[in-house]
């Protein structure tokens, strides 16, 4: 089996390239491989991995190709050309970090200046939201926080034949951007000592660089950057340093702080105590690393890294300090301590420094856990089979092939309870104007299930403050508004369903929920019908009730699936984003479609919503209905509901009446096998005939639809 490896090597100032010169011999071991890297500069050459051929990306396109290509993006400069071929031919994509905006941003518009690239990447991503990014980043105001929240990873993802990463969190993050790309969970490798430090010791490396024999030494590795957290790392260990005299901080790495890492070492008083060594090579690294009693290692906002500097301590067996965060979180505990985000991180750090300091014996128990951990699961030659496996899977089938993960051991696969810091906190602290805003938000999220808006966050905010409302009023206000007497009432009919399954219905009678919108109606309507169908399709569900996505998520179908034309977090859904009226999914691949009041969206001016309508109303919800029959199995349904009544458009929606709706249902074929119309009167929500409907306007004295038509399609079989 041939593959190409497309990788930095060293010396190129990038972790990754350590990884990839270390690795690559044991991949050429059961595979033949190349390595594909650009010269770092013109007359320095990359080192070449014992066995491995190493060419240029130019050269290489000029070869024969091989099996699979395997692109290693890190999410610096140096993995530009990476980038660029990964886009060009799609291959095995592994992504060190889960965020690429950092990459992306430095190519584009920070180091070339091509605004207009980033601003296409960005579109292409989020749609009007990239816009307003790109937009801001051209002008100079955008902060470094926005790539985190924007991590550009999605197009990258969906292109690839198949994807690695190194941890169970960014292998959901990933399920999400990419679903049915096949996904491998490689560990990131341990590492080993170049040969020139292998046998050194730590009496040793502490002379090499001037260390007192008995000193209580804190390492920090890789670049030093705000994410970093090193006002923590510099605070926490102040705390140690008043405690220890003898203790010092070894910061070895390129310092990205602007200064700002002087300051906080003169802050605390800590000149001398903190020695700061800039970038080093590896065996520079591991001379320092063997100096170390305790390596820390913390991230915020995370990018969904794993790092290569904790693999090599783990594997060294230093007691280790990290954040309780995402793949870090995954580190069995008895390997690591653990830092939570939401608390006193400088505190915190220096509690756990002072009690490494003064029990040795934990220590040791954790630098034996840290080697066994390392021994076991970030073994080289263990992770470059299965590259190597992996590899050939997809060569075989790319389509098809998946990868289960060897399950890890003990405390590794259970969840962090991170939350029980988090209560604490909230529940210890008192409920002043000072933290109402957290307070506020939380309210609106328990009791309505939504964030509050940001006026209504700042009214309330500003209403606590002034003490012109309490939070007992604020409480009481929420739990008698319209919005939670509906939730109230959807929550209690899809309780109702579950207990006693069928189709919903509302007496002829009415009085089923006066002054409500149609959602108490066609949420119910549409998960009832569910009916066991396997693959399930909602259309448009970035803006839908979190009521309603719940229930959906909760659904017990085989896949359960939401295509938008924006993108929202939703749990479980398998989430894509695109033109409904393009569905990228194959034919005949549902067994049932939701379409809860989008369709008369569709190719409308939905600025509200950050999008722009873009083709004829009278024309955008025939192609959606098209498509949805399209992606539809034989004898599949789908189960619409629209605001019915006269015929109206209103800029950003239609209403339908009913030459509208036959109209619509004409330019497919799929035919009803229920219609149920529904009219909302001062008593509530009633059945009705929808031929008496035609005067019915939106709106008109309601919350929102005075009418709306739910509908059961079914596809024929042939």
């Amino acid at each position: 089996m041939r593959l190409a490896w497309f990788s930095p090597l060293p010396p190129m100032a990038t972790g990754i390239a350590d990884y990839s010169f270390e690795l690559l011999p044991l991949v050429a071991s059961s595979a033949d491989v190349v390595a594909v890297c650009p010269r770092p500069r013109r007359f320095r050459p990359v080192r070449t991995p014992l066995g491995v051929p190493v060419v240029t990306p130019d050269r290489f396109a000029k070869q024969d190709g091989a099996d699979a290509n395997v692109y290693h993006l890190g999410n610096n400069p140096y993995h530009e050309f990476v980038y660029r071929a990964a886009m060009a031919e799609p291959g095995i994509t592994v992504f060190h970090d889960f965020v690429m905006h950092h990459l992306l941003a430095a190519v584009t518009i920070e180091q070339h200046r091509d605004a207009p690239q980033y601003r296409r990447i960005l579109e292409s991503e989020y749609g009007a939201v990239g816009t307003r990014i790109a937009g801001l980043r051209e002008r100079r105001v955008a902060t470094e926080f926005e790539k985190f929240v924007f991590p550009l990873s999605g197009h990258v993802a969906r292109a690839s034949r198949a994807i690695v990463v190194h941890s169970e969190d960014a292998r959901a993050r990933m399920a999400e951007l990419a679903p049915g790309v096949p996904i491998a969970i490689i560990p990131a490798h341990g590492g080993s000592p170049p040969a020139s430090v292998a046998g050194l010791t730590r009496a040793a490396a502490r002379a090499a660089l001037g260390l007192a024999p008995d000193a209580f030494v804190v390492g920090h590795f890789g670049f030093i950057t705000r994410p970093k957290q090193p006002a923590a790392v510099v605070g926490g260990f102040a705390r140690l340093a008043a405690a220890h005299p003898d203790a010092v901080l070894m910061m070895v790495g390129a310092d990205h702080t602007g200064g700002g890492l002087d300051r906080l070492i003169a802050q605390h008083r800590l000149e001398g105590r903190v020695r700061v060594a800039g970038f080093v090579g590896l065996p520079e690294f591991y001379r320092y690393l063997r100096a170390c009693d305790v390596m820390v290692s913390l991230r915020y906002p995370s990018a969904g890294e794993t790092s290569a500097v904790v693999a090599r301590a783990l594997a060294e067996g230093r007691a280790t300090i990290v954040n309780n965060l995402q793949a870090f979180a995954e580190l069995p505990d008895d390997v690591a301590l653990k830092v939570e985000i939401d608390e006193d991180q400088a505190a915190s750090l220096g509690e756990h420094l002072v009690r490494l300091a003064g029990e040795p014996a934990l220590r040791a128990r954790l630098g034996a856990g840290a080697k066994r951990y390392a021994t076991e699961v970030l073994d080289p030659a263990r992770c470059a089979e299965q590259y190597v496996a992996f590899a050939a899977a997809v060569a075989r089938s790319p389509r098809t092939v998946t990868m289960v993960r060897e399950p890890a051991r003990g405390p590794a696969t259970q969840p962090p309870e991170s939350l029980a810091p988090l209560l604490a906190s909230l529940e210890a602290g008192p409920m002043t104007h000072a933290g109402s805003a957290v307070h506020v938000d939380l309210l609106y999220r328990l009791l309505l299930r939504r964030e509050p808006g940001e006026e209504a966050l700042r009214s309330a905010t500003r209403a606590l403050a002034a003490g012109e409302t309490t939070w007992a009023e604020l409480a009481r206000w929420i739990v008698t508004s319209r919005e939670y007497r509906e939730l109230e009432l959807i929550e209690g009919t899809l309780a109702r369903l579950r207990r006693e399954p069928g189709p919903f219905r509302i007496g002829e009678d009415g009085g089923f929920g006066p002054d409500t919108t149609e959602r108490v109606v066609e949420i119910p309507w549409a998960i009832s019908r569910w009916d066991g169908a396997g693959r399930v399709l909602d259309l448009g569900y970035a803006f839908a009730p979190r009521v309603y996505l719940s229930a959906l998520t909760a659904l017990p179908a085989r896949e359960v699936h939401g295509v938008d034309h924006e993108s929202a977090p939703v749990g479980s859904l398998r989430r894509t984003r695109a033109d409904l009226r393009a569905l990228p999914y194959r034919d005949g691949s549902f067994d049932l479609a939701i379409c809860i009041s989008t369709i008369e969206h569709i190719g409308m001016d939905n600025t509200r919503y950050g999008i722009t309508g873009d083709g004829p109303g009278e024309a955008a919800d025939a192609a959606t209905l098209h498509e949805i029959e399209r992606v539809l199995a034989p004898g599949g349904r789908a189960l619409l509901t629209v605001p019915f009544g006269r015929r109206e458009d209103h800029g950003w929606f239609r209403q339908y009446d009913e030459a509208a709706w036959s109209a619509l249902l004409r330019s497919s074929d799929l035919r009803p096998e229920a219609e149920d119309a529904y009219v909302l009167e001062d008593r509530g929500w009633r059945p009705a005939d929808r031929r008496t409907l035609s005067g019915i306007s939106y709106g008109d004295g309601v919350p929102a639809a005075r009418a709306v038509l739910c509908a059961e399609l079914r596809k024929p079989l042939a």
